[in-house]
């Protein structure tokens, strides 16, 4: 059973790799926000067949702020920080970057969670930041402040966000919630859409839609959404979660790689020093989640 969890584990985090390439490609016909909508919208729609005969749990109203909250800060602003953020920047160093997630959210998780720093804890923290800031530090071309300014909005705010999805999935079906708040998070899209019908294709810069944009669409609506959070899912009934964790590393490797051969995008020496470094930091990090067995699963 621990195999088939660890082939989950991987082709769940894979799954979330290929967002970023296939965000590349969406972007030049649609903006970040139209494509998060498309996205959360494939997603939500293969969601509900798969699991169409699971009972649709009955939510509390005293839950229904910390949902709300969830799907606007974190399905919405910072999914969409990390779409405008690979529109800005290389999809590999994004990528990368948003691999140190499980690391801001013991960081986070300190103050709002009331969890204890350990030694373990803040070295885990002060290798993540090291290594972002040696990636950061020789981007070159791949980086732009803009894109950095939007990718620490995402990393964070997904981050806290984790945070309140482990204070609510204690006592609320994760599948149920993640539905629920990718649907909120799509009715926040729908603004973006408007505005991009009312000032058209030429007025934003875009292109028009082609095949590969659609193939974008289906791609992330159901590989990189509906089908990596299942995989996901089914890993975390058959693994500890800080176990799980540790595979988030498959996400920069496969958008790495797809970024080469797909993008044309390169690899520097401090990129791949840099990730070195943050994997170290993650690894820390699941280490001693596993330590004090709080951890709960983050879900992408």
């Amino acid at each position: 059973m621990s195999k088939q969890g660890y082939l989950y584990a991987a082709l769940g985090a894979m799954g979330w790799g290929t967002t970023f390439i296939a965000t590349k490609i969406a972007i030049t016909a649609v903006t970040p926000g139209v494509f998060l909508l498309a996205r959360y919208a494939i997603a939500t729609l293969v969601l509900l067949a798969f699991y169409r005969g699971r009972p649709r749990q009955k939510v509390a109203r005293k839950d229904w702020p910390m949902i709300i909250l969830i799907g606007v800060l974190g399905y919405f602003f910072a999914i969409w920080c990390q779409h405008a953020a690979t529109a800005a920047m290389d999809a590999s160093l994004v990528s990368l970057l948003f691999a140190a997630t499980p690391v801001s959210v013991l960081l986070l998780a300190m103050p709002v969670l009331g969890e204890k720093p350990t030694a373990k804890k803040l070295l885990a923290i002060v290798l993540t930041v090291a290594g972002a800031l040696l990636v950061i530090g020789k981007a070159g071309g791949g980086s732009t402040p803009a894109g950095l300014a939007l990718a620490l909005g995402a990393i964070l705010s997904w981050s806290l966000t984790s945070v309140l999805i482990r204070k609510i999935c204690g006592h609320m079906d994760v599948v149920w919630l993640t539905i629920y708040t990718q649907i909120i998070a799509a009715v926040c899209c729908l603004p973006m859409l408007v505005r991009q019908l009312l000032l058209g294709q030429e007025a934003l810069g875009l292109g028009p839609v082609g095949w590969s944009h659609i193939a974008a669409f289906l791609w992330a609506g159901i590989v990189s959404t509906a089908m990596a959070n299942l995989f996901w899912n089914r890993a975390l009934d058959l693994l500890d979660a800080n176990t799980v964790s540790l595979f988030y590393a498959f996400m920069p490797l496969t958008t790495s790689v797809l970024g080469v051969l797909i993008l044309g995008e390169s690899l520097s020496l401090n990129f791949l020093a840099g990730g070195v470094v943050i994997f170290i930091g993650m690894v820390l990090a699941a280490g001693d989640m596993k330590s004090e067995n709080k951890t709960e699963g983050i879900k992408k």
